[in-house]
């Protein structure tokens, strides 16, 4: 858990930001030698950094008078997400005399948090070799 103090600033376009509440959190289990001395599993599941509460305040330019006077509206921002970004993979690595090699396995909920986007499956498969 986070907190970000607010700011003022009268020369931009910012007029205030409140306080900012963030959160975010990991876990892991490691898993070594289970098919041989040189293999390992992670699992992990994690949740990015999320702001959970805050107010963004501007001071938008939208209209110049014949004076040149610049005339401004304010807008208001919720900063909280709709969305909490939930990550759970599962990692394989293991070597073979020179050549390492790792298998991925992972799900995304809520992306990016946000809540409209589409969850997802991945999976990705590297190798390096020494030289």
């Amino acid at each position: 858990m986070g907190k970000s103090n607010n700011i003022a600033n009268e020369l931009g376009m910012i007029k205030s930001l409140s306080d900012l509440y963030s959160s975010s959190f990991g876990i892991g289990y490691l898993k070594s030698s289970i098919f041989n001395n040189g293999d390992s599993f992670i699992f992990t599941i994690d949740q990015p950094i999320r702001i959970e509460s805050g107010k963004l305040h501007l001071n938008v330019p939208t209209f110049r008078t014949k004076e040149k006077n610049v005339l401004f509206n304010s807008i208001n921002f919720n900063l909280d997400p709709s969305g909490r970004e939930i990550h759970a993979k599962g990692e394989y690595f293991t070597s073979f005399r020179d050549i390492g090699l790792g298998l991925t396995l992972g799900y995304k909920s809520d992306p990016y948090h946000i809540k409209f986007m589409d969850d997802y499956w991945y999976m990705s498969l590297g190798f390096n070799i020494d030289i």
